[in-house]
């Protein structure tokens, strides 16, 4: 005798307004748009500040840092905070930070 299956339907909300957007950075920068930020520390350490987690709601940030030399700082805007901590130090090649917003803080999900 066939078994009877349940299920919910699900529907997606209107993605549109998430990019797949990489930028290569190279110096301090205040992110304001994209999602997947290349960063290139051999001219010298510096800091990517994120957006308001309120205006990234449920949103990917990946920030990697692509060169041997110059830590990368992710720094939380304002008091924001990167799974409680007010910033992330990126000190080697190759390493990488991706982190979601619930509104309010940042959250590593790597």
């Amino acid at each position: 005798m066939p078994q009877s299956v349940s299920y919910t339907v699900v529907s997606i909300p209107d993605q549109s307004h998430y990019h797949n957007d990489v930028k290569s950075i190279s110096g301090t920068h205040t992110i304001t748009g994209g999602t997947v930020f290349l960063c290139d520390g051999s001219g010298g350490a510096f800091t990517i500040t994120l957006p308001a987690a309120a205006s990234y709601l449920h949103r990917l940030i990946t920030v990697k840092r692509t060169s041997a030399t110059g830590t990368i700082t992710v720094d939380g805007n304002g008091s924001e905070t990167i799974d409680g901590a007010a910033s992330v130090d990126l000190t080697s090649q190759y390493e990488r930070l991706t982190i979601v917003s619930d509104g309010a803080n940042w959250f590593r999900v790597d």
